[in-house]
């Protein structure tokens, strides 16, 4: 069955407790739960994407009309904005439904939020920015970055200062140094990991993507793709149709709702029975595997869901991915060579 929860939290006032809207309770799901919409985007912080939505139908009259406590307070120079926590993925239920990919799909600082009643429907909107900072909220990120020494210490440094809260995991190559000194000093998370991207393809050049940033949960991951973890396994039920090239080394795979995906992490497609391309005019038994193999480094990360609409693709999650090799790439161009044989003529 789908899932989701909605926690809404005041950092200011810790004692408030949480403001919660879920279709789980108390392990077993809620057939009466609230309609629920929601687009989370996650991408790398030097690549914003703009705002997350999430709207929630059938709330109260009490809800919609206190829904302005909800937007950021003023607090002398600053704002206090309220923070929110997005859940969702599947509970237990259905036969291929896998609870274990469920979790946190994306959380940040609520910017606006309204209520609206129209007819009979009373609805609670929160428009969501992830909390990395802002010129109103600035983090004072500074850099001191020393020649020879390792960019990942200075990362290290640099985030335990500015986010003391959080864990870091940094992955990235140690051969990034310089033979001078850099220092800079920056307002928000997005600020700094744009400096840092850049000033990293610098050093190394060619096909090197730079460094990323990203944080989830109570973590600051810092990555550059060198350091390759085992890939995860996607299974072919957990596929919504085929993957498809989108760009220039850039497949996007439609899965089920999942929250164990993010911006760095490797995948690896289910292998095929058979190896060819699925058309119009294949048969049958040649469109229940992938027509992609390999491994891949997930790049962008989409989460869409309605969550009553009783069609898979409102509820699930779009990712794009890049091949972690270049005999990776081959197989993939391969694989779109269609066969005659295996279509009906």
């Amino acid at each position: 069955m789908r899932y989701y929860k909605i926690s809404i939290s005041d950092p200011s006032n810790p004692n408030a407790g949480e403001q919660v809207y879920t279709s789980l309770v108390n392990g077993q799901t809620d057939p009466g739960a609230l309609q629920v919409e929601l687009d989370c985007m996650i991408t790398q912080s030097h690549t914003p994407s703009g705002s997350t939505l999430v709207k929630i139908w059938g709330v109260g009259l009490p809800a919609i009309s206190q829904a302005k406590n909800l937007n950021p307070v003023v607090d002398g120079q600053s704002l206090k904005p309220k923070f929110c926590k997005v859940f969702g993925g599947f509970a237990k239920g259905l036969p291929l439904a896998n609870p274990k990919q469920s979790g946190l799909l994306f959380q940040g600082n609520i910017q606006q939020a309204f209520g609206n009643w129209q007819g009979l429907e009373m609805s609670l909107e929160l428009i969501i920015y992830p909390g990395q900072g802002e010129a109103t909220i600035p983090k004072n990120i500074v850099l001191d970055w020393k020649a020879n020494q390792k960019l990942s210490d200075a990362i290290s440094n640099t985030l335990k200062t500015a986010f003391p809260d959080y864990k870091l995991d940094i992955a990235i190559s140690d051969k990034l140094t310089l033979a001078y000194d850099q220092a800079g000093a920056y307002q928000t998370l997005v600020q700094f990991a744009t400096a840092i991207n850049v000033i990293s393809r610098n050093i190394v050049q060619g096909n090197y993507p730079g460094v990323s940033m990203l944080i989830q949960e109570q973590t600051i991951r810092v990555y550059d793709g060198t350091s390759q973890k085992d890939p995860l396994e996607l299974d072919f039920t957990d596929m919504i149709g085929q993957p498809t090239w989108i760009d220039v080394n850039v497949i996007m795979v439609k899965l089920a709702m999942r929250a164990d995906l993010l911006p760095g992490a490797f995948i690896k497609l289910p292998k095929s029975a058979v190896n060819v391309v699925t058309t119009a005019q294949s048969f049958s038994q040649y469109r229940q595997g992938s027509v992609f193999q390999g491994s891949f480094q997930v790049q962008e990360v989409r989460h869409v869901g309605s969550f009553r609409v009783p069609d898979a693709n409102a509820w699930c999650t779009i990712i794009k991915a890049t091949p972690t090799t270049s005999q990776t790439t081959q197989e993939q161009s391969a694989s779109t060579t269609v066969r005659t044989e295996n279509q009906i003529t």
